[in-house]
């Protein structure tokens, strides 16, 4: 073994410690070819610093290399002392007879061994930020790659599971609208009630889903504050009634009644607030306090619940966490509400706090800055959004009273069989393609006014037969026919792609009967 290859392993530091005289002069032959020539004698000691600059490039490398292996600072100034150790002995003998230039020599060495010592040490440090610095790069890319890939998961599972909910809940609204028993309609309505709340789940995994995938966009318009937290309340007023639970409603006389904002996403908060209130609490009440001050509107959801820890006061906004395992069986759910909470009350440029104690309640707390708007700039506001709408439609005869020719491709027969009885009453035909080729070749052959095109297919995908639906309309100085997608997928970007390949519009699954209707009138009316 070299020298070199001694003083760099694992073990050289402890190796060189035992080492005799012989074997330590034996291993550092090769280091004396760079060294020594700077203490040869009196005229190359003037030459030192060109003679160092070699020899410290060449113990940077080392000591980069020793940096890679795990050595301690420590460990390095030993590596650089046991050069000296290992010099010391040939210039004694060098200059045995010139004690002067002995002692001179030694002082070089000494300058030299200090430099090489800093030197030597620098080039630990950088090496070992370097090391930190990459694997904090790994690491932030693989802890990004694994949100993309639960992000993926995430959207690729609500898919799959909105597909046969929107059949659930689709025929669960046709059979309610026919002639049924008592206990059937009961039934009916449990049907109902279970794939409501198996939707709301799914819809509250999307939500967290697009958040944390960044591609969760904020609409910006007048709202007004007070009409907001009425409908909220009496969409809850029926399950608190259940309980013998009363709601009070606080909006300080300060508060506006019009604010610029997005209204869906703060109904969002109060009705999931509110909606734990509810599900936390078996007897007294529910209130809730609205106040508007500098800019912010701040409300409180306070309830005579049995309380939360302290301890567990903040794991409760952390995804899929409750308070207790108690509570998870006693009351069902995720834990994703107020994690979607904080997640859109920060990103409104808010925050989102509780105070609570066992036995006397809870206070969920959120500050919101929302700007105050005049009811006059809420209307102008309102009439430029109407005004631009008509400007950019073409008004046609109510599709209700034509007959309109669809072409739809669907895959499942389940769904053929629920958009068919969705529509058996609307003077409309529907022609069914199995796949997005049978599709195209369809329209090629046929006249139709609209095509709902599904996205997920075999043999040909919706993106792919749009695209081809539109390269034939082009070739053939045809009219565009407008294209509704279809699909269970609710990503932002699988809108935007729909929309990159040449559809009109999307409709997430599931898709009611009233809003199918609406949507295809009002595509064919524009």
């Amino acid at each position: 073994m070299t020298w070199f290859q001694n003083i760099i392993s694992a073990h050289g530091n402890r190796t060189l410690n035992l080492m005799k005289e012989s074997e330590l002069m034996d291993q550092v032959s090769e280091f004396l070819d760079l060294f020594l020539p700077a203490f040869a004698n009196t005229r190359c000691a003037d030459n030192i610093n060109n003679e160092l600059d070699s020899t410290a490039n060449f113990l940077r490398e080392i000591s980069a290399y020793r940096a890679k292996l795990g050595f301690t600072p420590n460990e390095t100034a030993m590596f650089v002392l046991s050069l000296k150790d290992a010099v010391l002995p040939i210039l004694q003998d060098a200059f045995a007879q010139d004690r002067a230039l002995l002692a001179r020599e030694i002082i070089n060495l000494n300058k030299v061994i200090d430099r090489l010592g800093l030197v030597t040490l620098e080039s630990f440090v950088e090496t070992r930020e370097k090391m930190i610095s990459d694997q904090n790069r790994s690491m932030l890319e693989l802890a990004e790659s694994a949100n993309r890939s639960k992000s993926y998961f995430l959207a690729s599972m609500s898919h799959e599971i909105r597909t046969p909910i929107h059949v659930i809940t689709g025929l669960g609204s046709l059979l309610a609208e026919s002639e049924l028993s008592n206990q059937q309609r009961e039934y009916v309505e449990i049907i109902n009630r279970a794939g409501n709340g198996l939707l709301a789940l799914v819809n509250d995994i999307l939500d967290l889903s697009k958040i944390e995938a960044g591609q969760f966009e904020l609409e910006n318009a007048p709202f007004n504050v007070r009409d907001l937290l009425n409908g909220s309340i009496s969409i809850l007023s029926l399950p608190a009634r259940d309980k013998g639970l009363q709601i009070v409603c606080l909006v300080d006389d300060d508060v506006p009644d019009e604010m610029i904002g997005d209204a869906d996403r703060l109904r969002q908060i109060f009705l999931n607030l509110i909606n734990n209130a509810i599900k936390f609490t078996k007897t007294g009440n529910i209130t809730i306090h609205v106040t508007y001050r500098d800019n912010n509107l701040h409300a409180a959801v306070v309830d005579t619940g049995k309380g939360i820890p302290k301890n567990k006061q903040e794991i409760i906004f952390s995804p899929y966490m409750q308070s207790d395992s108690f509570v998870r069986r006693q009351h069902g759910g995720t834990g994703l509400g107020l994690t979607i909470c904080r997640q859109l009350v920060e990103k409104m440029g808010g925050k989102i706090w509780v105070d609570s104690t066992i036995g006397q309640g809870s206070s969920f707390q959120f500050s919101l800055p929302l700007k105050a708007v005049s009811a006059q700039e809420s209307l102008e506001y309102q009439e430029s959004c109407s005004i631009d709408a008509k400007a950019n439609s073409h008004p046609k005869e109510p599709p209700h009273e034509q007959c309109i020719h669809i072409l739809m491709a669907e895959d499942a027969p389940e769904n053929c069989v629920l958009f068919k009885a969705f529509t058996k009453k609307m003077p409309w035909t529907v022609d069914i393609a199995k796949d997005g080729s049978e599709a195209f070749l369809k329209y090629t052959t046929h006249r139709y006014d609209l095509v709902l095109m599904d996205i997920e297919m075999p043999v040909m995908d919706g993106y792919t037969a749009t695209r081809a639906i539109r390269h034939w309309e082009q070739e053939q100085g045809r009219p565009r026919t407008p294209i509704l997608a279809l699909t269970a997928h609710a990503m932002r970007d699988h809108r935007e792609h729909s929309l990159e390949v040449g559809c009109d519009g999307m409709l997430s699954k599931p898709i009611s009967k009233d809003r199918l209707i609406q949507s295809i009138q009002e595509i064919l009316t524009a």
